[in-house]
């Protein structure tokens, strides 16, 4: 088990336009207020992936996703369909999304 804690990855967003108001806490605790304590997925989702900070299950002070409390009303979180996903097929939105 310890050889895992310690196995460095790096950590990849895809389809991000999917969840355009998803904000990543890495860092430490989320504070919605405070922007530095989290980034936006579609934010952290354009960094080249040579360029991703590399971590461990030991080192990685936090890993959460959160959103608003608005994101799903105002559009960001955008509704997908699983079998597009499991199929690999971009689907009707072009990115595994549906249009709504």
């Amino acid at each position: 088990m310890g050889d895992d804690l310690d196995r460095p990855f790096v950590l990849v967003v895809a389809n991000a336009d999917l969840s355009p108001e998803a904000r990543l806490a890495l860092d430490g605790p989320y504070d919605p207020g405070d922007p530095s304590s989290w980034v936006r997925a579609a934010d952290y989702a354009q960094t080249p992936v040579d360029s991703l900070p590399v971590h461990t299950l030991r080192t990685l002070p936090a890993l959460a996703v959160y959103f608003p409390p608005d994101a799903i009303p105002s559009g960001g979180l955008v509704g997908t369909e699983t079998t597009c996903v499991r199929r690999n097929d971009p689907g009707p939105a072009g990115s595994g999304g549906t249009a709504r």
